[in-house]
């Protein structure tokens, strides 16, 4: 079996039939014309198909017992989520599962957790995380950056303001919001009075949501002593699963590059026998390696819980190099297939798309690098 995501636990075989699996339960339902249309409906997503993953496990692969989940850790989350970018799978697992998943598992609201965490296993709900608000994306590596303010009412919080770049289900929202205390983290149902959705499509054609909160009623999740901590870490292992999407849709967009190489004849042979394609594709191997070694690494700082300032280093240092290694993988991958790989009927630009998306996911490669460099530097 090819070297896989599964951090420390490479040679174990419960995450090698994990993988697998997956693999398996991809290549029987991918789709590509199922892709294109699903990107274009009003979730981006098909919910039967998420329930079968939910029967497999996988939607509670980071969640304790406690809640119906598996308790594995983000080595075998990372397993499976490489896995099901290689497909393509528009299933929110890195932005619900991951993201609102996670705030949920450390929240210290335990009714709402203990209500909206089995249903999440189950794929019955798909909440989202609404904490980024400037429009060019930059605060996403910022925790305490909101301007959305929570007026304290009777059982709850009043909502106001307004929050962007909403990836994942639409099931309701948990929101950050600076209160009387300070930021705290507050859970929002997809109806409530005073809350309006405004959606807009990614490249690859999935749905984001701008939140307009105008006094929407709202129960505290996170209180203000973890708030911070709480994005900061939840952020961080989103940023990582997309590293592993990302290393998932990279490594399936070299495959089928140089499977065309060996078969399209070009002056009476293969043009894979070309060197200086030879040398461009041996090039993209290399950087899907680096991308693939840094990703690694990150996993395996987030299963062993190390410090808050170790963990956003190593996640900042893979999201940097998955971010740009994907987008250049996939973009050679276009243009290696010649001019057939710019029509929009050929498969291979979706890949490209989706890479996009997954490379501004959570923070852009510049934001990560930045980030990177603060803390090296205030490590010295």
């Amino acid at each position: 079996m090819s070297k896989t995501l599964i951090g420390q636990f490479a040679e174990g075989p419960d995450l090698a039939l994990l993988a697998d699996s997956v693999r398996a339960f991809v290549a029987d339902k991918t789709d590509h014309r199922r892709t294109r249309a699903l990107r274009q409906g009003e979730l981006g997503y098909d919910p039967g198909l998420l329930r079968s993953m939910a029967e497999l496990g996988w939607t509670g692969i980071l969640l304790p017992p406690s809640s119906g989940g598996l308790g594995l850790g983000f080595g075998a989350m990372a397993c499976a989520i490489k896995e099901l970018g290689r497909g393509l799978m528009a299933e929110p697992i890195a932005a619900s599962v991951v993201l609102a998943g996670q705030v949920l598992a450390l929240a210290d609201n335990e009714d709402i957790a203990g209500r909206l965490l089995p249903q999440l296993v189950a794929g019955e709900r798909m909440p989202a995380l609404a904490w980024q608000e400037k429009a060019d994306g930059g605060d996403a590596l910022v925790p305490d950056a909101a301007r959305t303010t929570a007026e304290p009412a009777q059982g709850g919080a009043r909502i106001s303001g307004r929050k962007r770049w909403v990836a994942g289900g639409s099931d309701g929202f948990i929101v950050s919001a600076h209160g009387p205390d300070g930021l705290a983290l507050y859970w929002l149902e997809a109806d409530a009075p005073g809350l309006a959705l405004k959606s807009q499509r990614q490249a690859d054609g999935t749905p984001l949501r701008d939140l307009v909160l105008d006094g929407a009623f709202a129960t505290m999740v996170a209180s203000p002593a973890i708030a911070g901590d709480v994005i900061g870490r939840t952020v961080d292992a989103a940023a990582a699963m997309a590293c592993a999407e990302m290393c998932g849709i990279a490594e399936f967009a070299m495959e089928v590059t140089l499977d065309y190489m060996r078969t399209r004849v070009q002056y009476g042979q293969a043009i894979g026998s070309f060197q200086a394609l030879q040398h461009k594709a041996v090039d993209l191997y290399v950087q899907h390696e680096l991308a693939l070694s840094a990703t690694l690494d990150a996993v395996d700082a987030l299963d062993a819980r190390v410090g808050a300032a170790e963990r956003a280093r190593e996640v900042s240092r893979a999201k940097a190099r998955c971010s740009e290694a994907a987008v250049r993988i996939t973009r050679e991958a276009i243009q290696l297939h010649g001019a057939i790989g710019f029509t929009e009927q050929h498969d291979i630009g979706l890949y490209l798309k989706r890479a996009l998306v997954l490379a501004a996911f959570c923070g852009n490669a510049e934001a990560h690098r930045r980030r990177h460099v603060d803390l090296t530097l205030d490590g010295r």
